[in-house]
């Protein structure tokens, strides 16, 4: 992806010009290719294109080279002469990025540590610490028995990396916010990306001593689908936050960060991008393990399961993801997601169910043991 510096040299009869309707206000007019394709929920579609701020591209890659050769020249020195840039870092750490220092007690009063659990996250981590490597202080993460060289990846940011079990989601987190160091802190899954946008707002806020804890619009992919609705956009979620001032839940699955009483909270506006399923197998597999994390806290809770409960509770999520919270306007990956949030709660109270079942026969048989002997 790459900026295109407009200057008097690039003639403008190679160029095409798309803006926004008459009327309509731009926040930012200078917007990078990758905003547009991934808005934060502004731009709307108009007559096939992306409209977020002005969006710039040529009629030919080489502005006006015919061949080959001439375009690769041409790209070259305009990148020689700065005109064109990644629109975000590279994967890989260079040389010009900082490496996350080793956290001391001294440690500045807005240096931020993110905290990362992962297991065989291979073909997501690296985007991830990307995003962030070169302006955080501090990476900390936690795996819990990768094999598909995860660790090595993330070694390569500089990432202090622990090798632990799997207690669950928010357990898993806490050790993470335990083992970090620093005084903010800025949780991310694997699969979540942070925009310069982002990065900048973070910067900015940590410094502004304006909340103690913050919560970040997100914008998910389902499946390749950037999706607008279905109760996923605005999706916000509470990601940066002072160390003394949350902790998470113990929750199996669907963790939450608990604020101290005496904590104030703010709203950042740039959004947190989220690459939520790459495919329907990796729907499938979350549907599977969510759903039994899910049907174990509910137990352990005190809840009941049943065939009539997994009915009438997998059909509400439907309605309320598909009708309630306009997934139709999702199109059909908006119908889709509303199937799937449906499978997730039928399945999470079958297997409550099932659970109840295995330990009522559990209970008769240590019963009946006294009276065999």
């Amino acid at each position: 992806m790459l900026k295109v510096d407009l200057s008097p040299k690039i003639s403008s009869k190679k160029m095409r010009v798309i803006c926004p309707p008459p009327g309509k206000q731009v926040r930012h007019c200078k917007r990078s290719a990758q905003e547009a394709m991934y808005p934060s929920g502004r731009a709307r579609r108009r007559g096939g294109f992306v409209v977020a701020g002005v969006f710039v591209y040529t009629q030919r890659f080489g502005f006006g080279a015919r061949t080959r050769a001439q375009q690769a020249s041409m790209r070259s020195a305009l990148r020689t002469r700065g005109r064109l840039q990644p629109a975000f870092p590279s994967s890989s750490p260079s040389s010009s990025h900082r490496e996350p220092a080793p956290m001391n007690d001294s440690a500045k009063p807005d240096a931020i540590s993110v905290i990362v659990i992962v297991k065989n996250e291979a073909h997501d981590i690296r985007d991830c610490l990307a995003s962030v490597h070169g302006w955080v202080d501090e990476i900390v993460v936690l795996d819990s028995g990768s094999t598909d060289g995860t660790q090595a990846i993330c070694r390569e940011f500089g990432a202090t990396v622990v090798e632990t079990d799997w207690p669950g989601f928010g357990p898993q987190k806490q050790r993470a916010l335990d083992a970090a160091r620093g005084p903010w802190i800025l949780s991310l899954d694997a699969d979540e990306r942070v925009s310069p946008q982002l990065r900048d707002e973070i910067l900015a806020s940590v410094k502004s001593n304006g909340a103690d804890l913050f919560r970040v619009p997100r914008q998910s992919n389902y499946c390749g689908k950037w999706i607008r609705h279905s109760g996923w956009s605005p999706d916000y979620v509470t990601r940066l936050f002072r160390r003394d001032a949350a902790r998470f839940s113990n929750d199996l699955v669907h963790e939450r960060v608990i604020a101290a009483p005496d904590a104030r909270v703010g709203t950042l506006t740039q959004a947190l991008i989220h690459y939520s399923f790459r495919d329907f197998s990796e729907v499938l597999g979350k549907i599977d393990s969510y759903s039994t994390y899910g049907a174990t806290q509910g137990a352990a809770r005190g809840k009941r399961g049943g065939l009539r409960k997994a009915l009438l509770h997998g059909f509400w999520s439907f309605v309320r993801s598909w009708i309630i919270q306009r997934g139709f306007l999702d199109g059909k990956m908006g119908f889709v997601l509303a199937i799937s949030n449906a499978e997730g709660t039928y399945y999470r109270y079958l297997k409550l169910m099932l659970l109840e079942t295995q330990q009522s026969a559990a209970a008769k048989a240590r019963d009946a043991a006294p009276e065999s002997r």
